[in-house]
């Protein structure tokens, strides 16, 4: 994820990933009313749902953990290389280190620990003391803050990548400061080489999963899903590097939009189903030597590249130009990002009373959420020149 697009951004690019973190937003009002999944606050437990409600979380839910993350990381890789090429090693890395680290660092210490006191749990947190007290000692004297990224784990993810990609440039290319020379290449993966991608993506992603299974976290971050995120910032680097980024996601290849929903999603629904979801056998799923497991590395790594590719192709072969709309989403995108938990449990909290069905009830709120954001990020965040040079 970029922060601050420039002018040479690819603009349908920008529009795909505020489209997702739109999503990131829907996503965890879907785990909060769900319970498929892990977030701030849970309202609804799995086993209380029915039948239909248990079916449309769970598919939203995998179907976009599937790729909504790895497409970040795929757009993510493209401009790290590009920024690496024009800015050189050591400009590189203190863009890095400011434009990621520095949000990382304040969801860390200010904002996570402020959401949590007023906002999380309130009515527990404010019983046992002030917040400095609890701050000082148990947030940052118990170690707590070092697992508290949030959703942030995604910057501090993507800064490691950056880092890497640069220390690898640097070592295979002598650069100590100039820019690495870009190899053009007129060729971009053919179909059978993005299999052959998403084949090893699910091949490891089994293999870590045997002793890292979903739910499993360090420091909030999931390994079981880092084999397709690795996979997507090296093919996003590569494709930077090679010139064939902008051709992949456009064109034809928007093909692989249809295939994943015309193959994909029945796909899942078998597996599912013949995995013996029906009969409460999930953790099947989640890892271990199971073929369970195996089919749904398979399925989720061919969904992650399809949706990169092609969804992005989808936005890239618009005929009409993207607008003030779109201008607008953009800029305010990391904001939300950033801030939307604040929003979105203040919300859950304020609605904590309301007796609707689960499913309309993390649909409204989401949106509510969302449109709190990101209007805050235009009013507030826009307004204030330090903060949204970061933000």
């Amino acid at each position: 994820m970029e922060i601050n697009p420039g002018r040479d951004r690819l603009a349908y690019v920008d529009d795909v990933r505020s489209f997702v973190i739109f999503l990131v937003v829907m996503i965890h009002a879907s785990v909060t009313y769900s319970g498929i999944g892990g977030w701030y606050v849970i309202v609804n437990r799995t086993e209380s749902l029915d039948a239909l409600s248990t079916v449309v979380f769970s598919l939203f839910n995998s179907f976009n953990q599937a790729w909504f993350m790895g497409i970040l990381f795929f757009f993510g890789g493209n401009f790290a290389a590009e920024g690496l090429k024009r800015k050189g090693f050591a400009r590189f890395i203190k863009d890095r280190l400011l434009r990621l680290g520095l949000p990382l660092l304040a969801y860390m210490f200010v904002i996570n620990p402020l959401m949590l006191y007023y906002v999380t749990f309130p009515g527990k947190l404010q019983v046992e003391g002030g917040f400095l007290d609890l701050y000082i000692g148990l947030y940052l004297g118990e170690g707590m803050v070092w697992s508290a990224t949030g959703p942030l784990w995604f910057a501090e993810t993507l800064l490691a990548f950056s880092l890497i990609l640069a220390l690898v440039m640097w070592l295979r290319q002598g650069l100590r400061g100039k820019t690495p020379d870009a190899s053009p290449s007129r060729s971009i993966p053919s179909v059978s080489t993005l299999l052959l991608i998403a084949f090893a993506v699910a091949l490891v992603a089994f293999a870590i999963r045997i002793v890292a299974p979903i739910g499993h976290e360090w420091m909030n971050l999931m390994l079981g899903f880092f084999s397709a995120y690795i996979a997507l910032f090296a093919l996003g680097v590569i494709g930077a590097n090679g010139g064939w980024f902008s051709r992949l996601t456009s064109g034809l290849n928007v093909r692989w939009l249809w295939v994943v929903f015309l193959f994909g999603l029945p796909c899942w629904f078998v597996i599912v189903i013949a995995g013996g979801v029906l009969s409460g056998n999930l953790s099947s799923f989640y890892g271990g030597a199971t073929w369970q497991s195996a089919a749904y590395c398979l399925w989720e790594s061919f969904v992650a590249i399809g949706m990169s590719v092609g969804l992005t192709a989808l936005f890239a072969n618009r005929r009409k130009a993207p607008g003030g709309l779109s201008a607008f989403f953009s800029r305010n995108s990391f904001s939300v990002y950033v801030f939307h938990p604040v929003f979105l449990i203040g919300l859950t909290r304020l609605f904590g009373g309301w007796a609707v069905a689960p499913l309309a009830k993390a649909a409204i709120v989401g949106t509510l959420a969302f449109t709190a954001t990101v209007t805050f990020a235009e009013l507030v965040i826009r307004r204030v020149p330090l903060v949204r040079k970061y933000f």
